[in-house]
């Protein structure tokens, strides 16, 4: 089989194609130009330069492949229309050019987020069928890129995945938490959450599960089926540093002014800030729960590590490469 991923060289674009080489496909990955590509530097994958805002770049890459997933997304910009640009409008092209160069593509899943969704109510995990309700520009926009992909449901077999919290040995996000947790101390807003989390490799397994048993035009809920609180997080990490944390809780009242000032830092040094006020909207939410049993049913996925299991493991290879 041949497989195209876009954001191949991302964090959960890497473990597809690892998992697909592993399974013996041939594998073709989507970059751009100038793409950082450390994550694939052990895959013997085939590079394709392209980019999801130029259709064109896209018609060649698409010709002939059997399978697509599109895990390209922007998840931090200073410019709140970027969002829409690479992860609606992106997604219409890549869609288009499905359409255009490859009508006898076998599947497609479109690599969603919980943002997409929105919180939950406490107590209330989100289902796919609840009204949809994001809370930042990163949720609308992977929430207008599902609807790009349902619109073109009668052309393209497709599903969507919504992952929950993500992490796991190469993420750069929840990484940071992982470092100050290191030095000692674990920073959040004051707020008593609930979750969902996902270790990576159970998200590629949940994701395979859906691209082969999904039913077409289908949304499906990926993680973990246990609900954790930040409390929960902070005693395991402790326990596998062996280091007691300082759990330090950011009013509710300093959220937003911490978010002007890492907006306007932003702006200054012309990268966008990992912790935004976006970023700080999202965990300064009571509850990140979601659904899993559909995923649960119809295809089968449970979650193979612990909670444990998988922060020791993103831990020790933290350690192993160096960044703790």
């Amino acid at each position: 089989m041949k497989v195209l991923v876009t954001g191949a060289n991302g964090f959960i674009g890497s473990y597809l194609v690892e998992r697909h080489l592993k399974r013996g496909d041939d594998v073709i990955a989507l970059v751009r130009e100038g793409s950082e590509l450390s994550n694939l530097r052990n895959c013997a994958v085939g590079l394709a330069k392209g980019d999801i805002r130029d259709k064109k770049s896209l018609l060649s890459v698409v010709q002939g492949v059997d399978f697509i997933y599109h895990a390209a997304a922007l998840k931090f910009a200073l410019d709140a229309e970027d969002y829409y640009r690479i992860n609606q409008v992106g997604t219409r092209n890549l869609l288009e050019a499905v359409t255009d160069a490859n009508r006898a593509l076998r599947g497609f899943v479109y690599i969603s987020s919980l943002a997409a969704a929105g919180p939950s109510a406490e107590g209330r995990p989100v289902t796919e069928e609840d009204e949809c309700r994001p809370i930042t520009h990163y949720g609308r926009s992977k929430l207008k890129g599902e609807k790009e992909v349902l619109h073109f449901q009668d052309r393209i077999p497709a599903v969507i995945v919504r992952p929950a919290a993500v992490y796991g040995p190469r993420d750069r996000d929840i990484y940071h938490y992982f470092k100050w947790a290191k030095k000692g101390i674990s920073a959040r807003p004051g707020v008593t959450s609930q979750l969902s989390l996902c270790y990576v490799l159970d998200l590629i397994e949940g994701i395979l599960l859906a691209g082969e048993k999904g039913k077409k035009g289908q949304i499906y809920f990926i993680a973990d089926e246990h609900v954790y609180s930040w409390d929960e997080v902070d005693d395991i990490v402790s326990s596998i540093l062996g280091k007691k944390l300082l759990r330090l809780k950011i009013p509710h009242s300093l959220i937003g002014p911490l978010g002007l000032v890492f907006d306007t830092w932003g702006k200054v040094t012309n990268r966008p800030a990992l912790l935004n006020s976006e970023k700080l909207k999202e965990i300064s939410q009571p509850s990140w729960v979601c659904d899993v049993s559909k995923a649960k049913e119809e295809l089968g996925f449970t979650a193979a590590h612990s909670l444990a299991r998988g922060i020791d493991e993103t831990i020790r290879w933290y350690e192993n490469e160096h960044w703790l």
